[in-house]
């Protein structure tokens, strides 16, 4: 079970996405004409970086090694006129960038997979927002951030 839930009219939940990174590039998938990174709710019980080997094993069809946690974010946004508020823990991780597949599975659907250079993320619609300009200049440090988009 997804660790989700409505309260006060928000939807809540947890989530952990992973930042695979090879030669520059963010592994994304595109949908909607957005980019968004492997990822997906945090199962009641589950460890956060648990969630992160079982959605890239869901959504890649491929096995990964967890390095380091580098971002936990609090973010306050709406979809579809529903207020939302989410925890994430993005973790940075390692992949055989020889086995990814051109596209991913998310909810069922499958989405063309896209290699995003780093140095120039602010040139594309990628969600969350925040990684845009953090992970570019990520220190190698955990940062902590809040945001409303």
């Amino acid at each position: 079970m997804d660790f989700r839930t409505t309260a006060a009219g928000y939807q809540y939940g947890v989530r952990a996405s992973a930042l695979i990174i090879h030669a520059g590039k963010l592994l994304t998938y595109s949908h909607d004409g957005k980019y968004f990174v492997p990822g997906g709710a945090v199962q009641v019980g589950e460890h956060s970086a648990d969630a992160v080997r079982r959605e890239v094993r869901e959504e890649l069809g491929i096995g990964c090694t967890v390095r380091k946690l580098a971002f936990v974010g609090e973010h306050l946004f709406t979809v579809h006129d529903i207020p939302n508020h989410r925890i994430e823990f993005h973790y940075l991780v390692e992949i055989d960038s020889e086995a990814v597949p051109i596209t991913t599975c998310e909810e069922e659907h499958r989405y063309p997979c896209a290699w995003l250079p780093l140095d120039s993320l602010a040139d594309y619609p990628l969600k969350p927002e925040f990684l845009t300009h953090e992970l570019p200049q990520w220190n190698g440090k955990l940062k902590h951030l809040a945001t409303h988009e």
